[in-house]
């Protein structure tokens, strides 16, 4: 009975070093296809600062134009003036006072009504900026014909120094790949 579990066993050990012969040969070829895939990437970025976009734009329109333009001016005007202020100002409020006597402390609450008359000349000397908005309706029709050459240099765009860093990437990527690829086979 054991002999028949350690020929099982045996087989199971060996088909386990087989299917792991299998995923090591199917990431070898995986990783040998990403340097590929990094070499052909490298190959196309080469050159790409030097390339240029060229296109003509065709514009053709009719722009309306409706608009109201604005004027503005500011002018200062003086105010000396006394302002009359004739009110009365009601008060209602209770006040709690303390009282102490030898046999007892307590405290009474005395209610205070009053109205209070205010009558004054409040003195206003101002100079004060008064700012007058005019405005002028623009009403029209502006028709635009031409055609604009369009002409992108990659060189003078941010892209070369995103180009570097990439190629610069892909290279460590590739190193790193290769390295391992070397170490293996």
């Amino acid at each position: 009975m054991k002999t028949i579990a350690y020929i099982f066993l045996l087989i199971l050990i060996l088909l386990s070093l087989a299917l792991n012969a299998v995923v090591i040969a199917g990431l070898l070829n995986a990783r040998d296809a990403a340097v590929e895939a990094i070499d052909q990437g490298l190959r196309a970025l080469s050159g790409l600062e030097e390339e240029r976009f060229e296109t003509t734009i065709h514009v053709q329109e009719t722009i309306p134009v409706d608009e109201i333009i604005p004027f503005r001016r500011e002018l200062v005007v003086p105010i000396d003036v006394d302002v009359p202020i004739h009110d009365q100002i009601a008060i209602q409020e209770t006040f709690e006072v303390p009282v102490s006597t030898p046999l007892l402390d307590f405290t009474i609450d005395i209610p205070v009504s009053a109205t209070v008359p205010i009558e004054l000349q409040v003195p206003v000397n101002a100079q004060v900026p008064i700012a007058i908005s005019e405005t002028i309706p623009i009403s029209t029709e502006v028709e635009i014909d031409l055609t604009v050459p369009v002409v992108i240099e990659v060189s003078d765009t941010v892209l070369p120094a995103y180009l570097d860093q990439l190629r610069t990437l892909l290279i460590e990527l590739k190193e790193t790949l290769a390295f391992q690829n070397g170490f293996l086979r």
